[in-house]
């Protein structure tokens, strides 16, 4: 089964990566080619969509860190700043993320809503700098899990 890869700005400088078919050593140069020509340029935040992924590999996992790293590189290992996301977890797929447990500043969201509130906090927290906190919805952060 095919790798199926779609990507979308959903605000500056934050993207959606949709994924759908195999994850695996096969397919993973697809999802790699997609990061490295994301990342040449201006990227904060990533939320990826699995509700179309069945199975993932070892080399496929790695690509989840590789975009970790590089997002951590960017913001300075900022803990308060978790910008990937990963939505819409198959059971089997979700299964193997708690069981290698290598993404521990990865938020898992169950909905599309969800991960945008999400990204709504960072972005507010990022243009408040300096400028005093920006009130968000008292809810806002609530049903978001971080993973650890």
């Amino acid at each position: 089964m095919p790798l199926n890869i779609r990507s979308r700005e959903t605000s500056p400088q934050f993207f959606e990566i949709e994924l759908e078919g195999r994850l695996d050593s096969d397919t993973s140069r697809q999802l790699e080619t997609l990061l490295d020509s994301l990342f040449a340029g201006q990227v904060r935040g990533i939320r990826y969509d699995m509700a179309g992924l069945a199975y993932i590999s070892s080399r496929g996992l790695a690509m989840f860190i590789k975009t970790a790293n590089q997002l951590k590189r960017r913001q300075g290992h900022d803990p308060q700043q978790v910008s990937l996301i990963l939505m819409n977890l198959q059971p089997q797929v979700r299964k193997i993320f708690q069981m290698t447990n290598v993404l521990l500043d990865v938020m898992l969201c169950e909905s599309e809503e969800e991960a945008d509130r999400y990204f709504e906090i960072i972005q507010n927290r990022e243009s408040s700098k300096g400028g005093g906190e920006v009130p968000v919805a008292a809810n806002a952060s609530q049903n978001l899990t971080r993973r650890s």
